[in-house]
């Protein structure tokens, strides 16, 4: 799904949904009628700055639980060996242990490995 689609479903509709409610229902029915308009107008502006606050909260928090949770318990990606860029030419270097079969090598090699640098491109290979 492309980016800007995500913006408007998850940002821009909701942020004009506010808006409207707040211009069009607030105060509400309980204001006395002989409330003056500075007020009323003053309501009006604090529901919609309380209304975007929430927004923005919900949004944040949601982003910080969903990327805290692809960070505990990721797995790799398909990609994630294209992404290490392995040291394939020195591999008996970096071997931890394991066990080698007739038919399977199975050997634990560490992190260092991988001759990518960007951490950023490393750690986003273990989000599922």
């Amino acid at each position: 799904m492309p980016s800007w689609l995500l913006l408007v479903c998850n940002l821009a509709i909701p942020a004009l949904f506010i808006f409207l409610a707040c211009l069009t229902v607030v105060p509400g029915a309980t204001t006395p009628k002989g409330t003056p308009r500075r007020l009323v107008w003053r309501r009006k502006l604090w529901e919609l700055h309380v209304g975007w606050l929430g927004l923005a909260m919900s949004l944040s928090l949601a982003w910080f639980v969903t990327n805290g949770m692809k960070n505990l318990a990721g797995k790799p990606r398909p990609d994630l060996l294209s992404r290490c860029q392995p040291d394939l030419d020195n591999l008996d270097q970096y071997i931890l242990g394991g066990f080698v079969s007739a038919t399977q090598s199975g050997q634990l090699v560490s992190g260092d490995i991988c001759q990518n640098t960007d951490k950023g491109t490393l750690d986003d290979g273990f989000r599922r």
